[in-house]
């Protein structure tokens, strides 16, 4: 029997992939709402910070995770068995991201928001992620395959 949080539903070729319910929903909402917030980033922060291309850096970043997410949901959504790139990719951004975050804080009030930050939304995110990527059908055909 199958826990009523995932829903399971074959691809054209067969595959079937489960999942949880609401990952689709929250990776599409994530990558929605990173939109308004590297649009911030790319006026408010400042041009360069010991590095040339300070503000570039971090908005692209932001661009490119945004990215990651958007995909990650669309084929969530779709129930693709090839979510385990785009999900390994994602939880991979996610961690990056945080770690930037914490380290390149610049006062103890930003360090603690950098903190909270991730351990509320991005590492739980990014576990979410590597999560998905394990349970696709190609990562549990690989897990048979060598088993």
């Amino acid at each position: 029997m199958r826990p009523v949080t995932e829903t399971v539903t074959p691809d054209t070729s067969g595959n079937v992939v489960p999942l949880p319910r609401w990952a689709a929903p929250m990776f599409l909402l994530l990558a929605t709402l990173l939109v308004p917030w590297t649009a911030y980033l790319a006026v408010s922060l400042p041009r360069s910070d010991l590095a040339h291309h300070y503000r570039i850096a971090w908005v692209g970043f932001d661009v490119l995770l945004t990215a990651a997410l958007l995909v990650t949901g669309i084929m969530a959504r779709r129930r693709s068995p090839r979510i385990q790139v785009p999900a390994a990719a994602t939880a991979t951004l996610l961690l990056v991201d945080s770690w930037f975050d914490v380290t390149m804080s610049g006062s103890k009030s930003q360090e603690l928001e950098a903190i909270l930050l991730a351990i509320c939304v991005e590492l739980p995110l990014a576990a979410v992620a590597l999560y998905i990527a394990y349970r696709s059908p190609k990562s549990r055909g690989r897990q048979r395959q060598t088993g």
